[in-house]
C-alpha cells in the first residue's frame, strides 16, 4: 500500500495515529523546511529516521563521549571477521554498556521525531513494506527502538512551547557565547556533567551548532541549560572585539579554525574594522587572494566613511599588489588623490587606469579619465595625444582634430617647431586628407614657418619702435607746449603786478588753470602745482600779520 499527501491538508498528529493503531510497517517520506525526512515505522511506532549528513551511531558515540575515538578504531579492529556489528563489538569488550548504548540511540530518536512533528511539513509519501537495504543506520537497526504517538506527541508539544523560550534567549544558532562567571554545579551528577560539559564548549571559538554537535542524544537539554545559562547571565554573547581577540590568539595554532571564528564573527558583525582586516590577512596568507581583496575593500570603504584617507590610501596601495588588474581599486585611488589635490599622483595613478580600461575595450571610460588629466596638465602633449586618440575611438574624431590643432597653434606661438610638427603629423594621422594640417606641417618642415615668423617679429619689434618714438615725439611736443604757456603764465603775473599788489590767490589761480589744461605735463602736474602753492602760503602770514 501507498499513501500520498499534503500536511497542509492533513494533520501529521492524526497520521502518526492512524498509522499507530493499524500497526503498520513502512517508511514515511516527509518534505519539510530542513529538507526530507525519512521514517520507518515498525508496527505503527517511530522506529528509524535518516536524512542527508545525518551522522551514524558510533559518530554519535564519539561526538557525546561515550567512547573515544581510539576505543573505536580498536572495535573496528576486532569486528573484522567476527560476524557481530560494531556497537556488539564495542559492548562485548565492555566499552561501553547495552543500556547506555540503547538510552543515547533512544534519545536522539526522540530528539529528532519531536523536531519532525514540530516542523512544518509538505508532501509526504508512505510506503508500507519491510526496512529497505541501505537507508537506516544497520547499528541502530539491531536495537529495534520504538515511539509510541501518544507520548511521543504529549514530548512534542512540550518542548514546542520551551523552543519558544530558548529561542528568546538563544535567537541564532551561529551566535558565538563567552563564560562570564562559572555557575554553581547542580546536586544531579548527569546535570553536572552537561552543564561542565557545555561552559567547556563556550569559549567564543565555537558558534551554538558546533557547541550542540557535542550532545547528539541530548540537544534539546543542552538547549535548555544554554537558555538558562543566559539568563541567569552566567554567559553572554560573544561581541566582535571578543571574536577578534580570539581569531589572533587562534591563528598560531589552528589557522583554519581561526579562520573560521573570524567568517562566523563576520556574519554577526560584517562591519567590525579589525576582524575585516584579519579575514583579509588570513585569506592572503592562505593565498585565498580573492578573499583578501574582497575584504580589503570594504575596510577602504569603511576608512573611507571615516574621513581616515591616509588609511584609505595606504590599502589601496597594498590592493594594488594583489589585484593589480582589477579597474574598481584604481578609480578609487585614482578619485581619492584628486580629492586630497595630490594632482602628481592623479595622474600617475589615471594613466594606469585608462591603460585598464583600455584592454577590454571601454574607450569611454579610459577618454573620460584622460580628459581629467589634460584639465590638470593642460600642456602635456603626451596627454593630448592620448585624449585625442580616444575620441577618435569613440565617434568624436572631429573634436580630437580640432583640439589637436588648436593645441598645435599654441605650440607654434611658443615657437616649439618639432613638438608642432609631431602635433600635425598626429591630426593627418586621424584625417590624411586635411589640407591644412598638410599645408601647416609643410611650412614647419621646410623652415618657411619659422622665418615667417621670424620676420613677423622683426615687424612688430619695428612697429613697436615707431609707435613707441612718435608717442615719445607727441609727448615732447605736449610738454614743450606745456613749458610755453607755463612762461607765459609767469610773465603775465609778472605784468599785471599780481604778487607787487598783493593779489596772490588771484595770481595762484592762473597756474591752477595751467594745470588744467596740461594735466599730463610734468610742468602742469609739478612745476604749477608748485608754484600755486607757494603763493598761497606767502599769502598767509600777510594776512596774519594784517590782522
Amino acid at each position: 500500500m501507498t499513501l500520498h499527501g499534503d500536511l497542509s491538508t492533513l494533520d501529521l498528529a492524526g497520521l502518526l495515529q492512524n498509522l499507530e493503531t493499524h500497526q503498520k510497517d513502512g517508511v514515511l517520506r516527509l518534505e519539510t523546511k530542513a529538507g526530507e525526512r525519512e521514517i520507518y515505522f515498525d508496527k505503527g511506532q517511530i522506529s528509524l529516521v535518516t536524512y542527508q549528513g545525518r551522522p551514524d551511531l558510533v559518530e554519535v558515540l564519539v561526538a557525546s563521549r561515550m567512547i573515544t575515538e581510539q576505543q573505536l578504531e580498536l572495535a573496528k579492529k576486532k569486528r573484522r571477521g567476527s560476524g557481530k556489528s560494531l556497537c556488539e563489538t564495542l559492548v562485548g569488550r565492555r566499552t561501553i554498556r547495552e543500556d547506555d548504548l540503547v538510552a543515547v540511540a533512544h534519545a536522539r530518536l526522540l530528539d529528532e521525531a519531536c523536531e519532525i512533528v514540530s516542523a512544518e511539513g509538505g508532501a509526504f509519501t508512505f510506503t508500507e513494506g519491510a526496512i529497505p537495504r541501505g537507508v537506516f543506520d544497520p547499528e541502530e537497526r539491531r536495537l529495534r527502538l520504538r515511539l509510541p504517538a501518544g507520548p511521543l506527541l504529549l514530548e512534542s508539544a512540550r518542548r514546542e512551547d520551551h523552543w519558544r523560550l530558548i529561542r528568546e534567549r538563544v535567537p541564532s544558532d551561529t551566535a558565538h557565547f563567552v563564560v562570564q562567571h562559572v555557575p554553581r554545579a547542580p546536586e544531579d551528577p548527569a546535570a553536572a556533567e552537561l552543564q561542565a560539559t557545555l561552559l567547556d564548549g563556550l569559549d567564543g571559538t565555537r558558534g551554538v551548532t558546533e557547541v550542540m554537535a557535542r550532545f547528539p542524544h541530548r540537544r534539546f537539554e543542552a538547549y535548555q541549560l544554554l537558555a538558562g545559562l543566559v539568563e541567569a547571565r552566567a554567559v553572554r554573547e560573544a561581541a566582535a572585539t571578543d571574536i577578534s581577540k580570539l581569531a589572533s590568539e587562534s591563528v598560531l595554532v589552528d589557522k583554519v579554525r581561526a579562520r573560521a571564528l573570524v567568517d562566523r564573527g563576520l556574519e554577526a558583525s560584517p562591519r567590525n574594522l579589525e576582524l575585516l582586516k584579519q579575514k583579509a590577512r588570513m585569506a592572503e596568507g592562505a593565498g585565498e587572494v580573492d578573499q583578501a581583496v574582497e575584504a580589503l575593500k570594504m575596510v577602504v570603504h569603511m576608512h573611507l566613511e571615516a574621513g581616515e584617507t591616509g588609511e584609505a590610501q595606504a590599502e589601496l596601495d597594498h590592493l594594488k599588489d594583489l589585484a593589480a588588474s582589477d579597474p574598481s581599486i584604481w578609480e578609487k585611488s585614482f578619485q581619492l588623490a584628486l580629492d586630497d589635490g595630490r594632482y602628481e599622483d592623479a595622474v600617475s595613478e589615471g594613466k594606469e587606469l585608462s591603460e585598464l580600461y583600455k584592454g577590454p575595450g571601454l574607450f569611454k571610460k579610459a577618454k573620460a579619465v584622460i580628459s581629467q588629466l589634460v584639465d590638470l596638465e593642460p600642456e602635456s602633449w603626451e596627454l593630448v595625444r592620448e585624449l585625442a586618440r580616444l575620441r577618435a575611438e569613440t565617434g568624436e574624431r572631429k573634436l580630437a582634430i580640432q583640439e589637436l590643432e588648436s593645441f598645435g597653434e599654441a605650440r607654434l606661438a611658443e615657437a616649439e617647431y618639432p613638438l608642432a610638427a609631431r602635433v600635425f603629423e598626429e591630426v593627418l594621422a586621424l584625417d590624411p586628407r586635411r589640407k591644412s594640417a598638410t599645408e601647416t606641417l609643410d611650412l614647419i618642415q621646410s623652415g618657411e614657418h619659422e622665418r615667417h615668423c621670424a620676420r613677423m617679429r622683426r615687424l612688430k619689434r619695428r612697429v613697436l619702435l615707431g609707435l613707441s618714438i612718435l608717442a615719445l615725439a607727441g609727448w615732447l611736443g605736449y610738454e614743450g607746449t606745456a613749458r610755453r604757456a607755463y612762461v607765459q603764465t609767469v610773465h603775465e603775473v609778472w605784468i599785471d603786478n599780481l604778487i607787487e599788489d598783493g593779489r596772490y590767490e588771484e595770481a595762484a589761480g592762473r597756474f591752477d588753470d595751467l594745470r588744467a589744461r596740461f594735466p599730463f605735463a610734468t610742468t602742469g602736474w609739478y612745476d604749477a602745482r608748485l608754484r600755486a602753492r607757494d603763493l598761497r602760503t606767502e599769502q598767509a602770514p600777510r594776512v596774519v600779520d594784517e590782522e
